[in-house]
């Protein structure tokens, strides 16, 4: 309620005053989250009353995981906004779409999806190991999948949540840390590499040391904030990325070209 009020006033601000509308495109995407929100919510709410298999159980993890996914996306894109200020639509141009950061996005929001369902089913108390599980390099194929239908599995059993989420969260430190290697031998977005590894490694360090201690209160919170900031720096380097595509690349003229503008001046 809070966001689709402050939607509502920018939006009237803006068209009130007109210095103030090239802010409008953004407060757009906010109102479009919100409701895409409420269509996840009331999809949320249909599913536990007409699946059968969904009814049975407790479905507060999934309320939780929606929220928490909907409100992470809400403001990192607020943050993401107030370090990238609206272009005016006088200086808009067209830009290509940098797949690789989309791709970044998605996976970041399916993880802390994943971590909703995590904090929702508790699942930090069916294994307090790293990196392996209870002395197993894998868990027991029999633990993960012990609901039926299978897809029960990914949305309400504990042991296979807390393995998706591991494994996406140690996916994209293994990506961001193949990019910081590749940036370092390019020279190519080096600063983008680092703050997003250091974001990445950070996140993980928060999220073993819950597991180790037993899922302390301040540890806990950082690892649930963490994300948010993430998801920031990934929209951020979306929109540089963006900005450098639509800029026209400079050609280099032919040496015989030059030549003749040069003789021609001089005549």
């Amino acid at each position: 309620m809070a966001l689709a009020a402050s939607a509502a006033i920018g939006f009237y601000c803006g068209l009130l005053w007109q210095r103030f509308r090239f802010v409008l495109p953004r407060l757009g995407g906010l109102a479009l989250l919100v409701f895409a929100y409420w269509i996840a919510r009331n999809v949320v709410e249909l599913s536990t009353r007409e699946i059968e298999a969904i009814a049975r159980f407790n479905v507060g993890q999934y309320r939780h995981a929606i929220d928490m996914t909907f409100a992470s996306a809400a403001a990192a894109a607020v943050l993401a906004s107030a370090v990238v200020p609206p272009v005016p639509a006088s200086a808009a141009i067209l830009h290509r779409i940098d797949r690789t950061e989309w791709l970044w996005i998605t996976v970041i929001l399916v993880d802390i999806c994943f971590g909703g369902l995590f904090t929702g089913r508790n699942a930090a108390a069916f294994w307090w190991t790293w990196p392996g599980y209870e002395g197993q390099v894998l868990p027991p194929l029999e633990q993960l999948t012990s609901y039926s239908p299978w897809w029960l599995n990914f949305t309400f059993n504990p042991y296979t949540i807390q393995l998706v989420h591991r494994s996406l969260s140690e996916a994209l430190w293994i990506a961001a840390l193949w990019q910081l290697v590749s940036s370092m031998l390019r020279a190519h977005h080096l600063k983008q590499a680092i703050v997003r590894f250091v974001l990445i490694s950070v996140q993980m360090f928060a999220g073993v040391a819950t597991l180790f201690l037993i899922a302390p209160a301040a540890l806990s919170t950082v690892h649930q904030v963490g994300p948010i900031f993430l998801l920031a720096a990934s929209l951020v380097f979306l929109k540089s990325s963006q900005g450098t595509a639509g800029a026209a690349p400079i050609q280099a003229q032919p040496a015989c070209q030059v030549l003749d503008k040069s003789r021609g001046m001089n005549a």
